[in-house]
């Protein structure tokens, strides 16, 4: 009789997170000449659950708060849009069937999670390479934080977003530069 109550139990709510840009994509008039290559993300944040450090160098995955939808598609659609809204061009989505394409940008994102001081931290490296003789133009590495305004899992995806738009913005002055 003790443990009449024990097997009922309210199921535990599972939440997802959308990494999608403010701004709508743009229109533009010419055939994209700027595509998006490899799109890396580290190994452990190919889950998922959202990842927090909960000490110096230990990290938990969330099993109830994820991504909805794998955060290597999501990263790549989120700095397609905003690389093309911050130059003012048209970035393609890959590098496969165009012709036009002058130029590949390779990002590869090594950390991207909530820290234990309460921030987010986001450490990349990008390069945009000839697609042509597959030089290398230029190759930065990026590392940022970003101070976590509120609680919950939300404000950890605003402000995953907030550094991307960053990255982005960094990616599209070089491409500008380049032109």
């Amino acid at each position: 009789m003790a443990c009449a109550g024990c097997s009922s139990s309210e199921p535990i709510e599972i939440r997802e997170y959308l990494l999608r840009p403010q701004a709508p994509n743009g229109q533009y008039d010419a055939e994209p000449i700027i595509g998006l290559g490899k799109v890396e993300v580290a190994p452990y944040l190919d889950h998922d659950g959202i990842v927090l450090e909960t000490t110096p160098g230990e990290l938990n995955t969330a099993q109830h708060h994820r991504w909805a939808d794998p955060l290597n598609f999501a990263i790549r659609r989120y700095l397609q849009i905003e690389i093309g809204r911050a130059a003012g061009l048209d970035i393609a989505g890959s590098v496969t069937n165009s012709d036009a394409l002058q130029t590949q940008i390779d990002v590869s994102v090594y950390q991207m999670h909530g820290t234990v001081s309460g921030s987010v931290k986001l450490v990349a490296e990008w390069q945009m390479r000839a697609i042509d003789s597959g030089e290398i133009q230029v190759r930065r590495q990026f590392s940022k934080t970003q101070t976590i305004r509120g609680d919950g899992y939300a404000e950890v995806v605003r402000a995953h977003a907030a550094l991307l738009d960053e990255l982005a913005a960094v990616i599209a002055a070089e491409v500008l530069r380049s032109e």
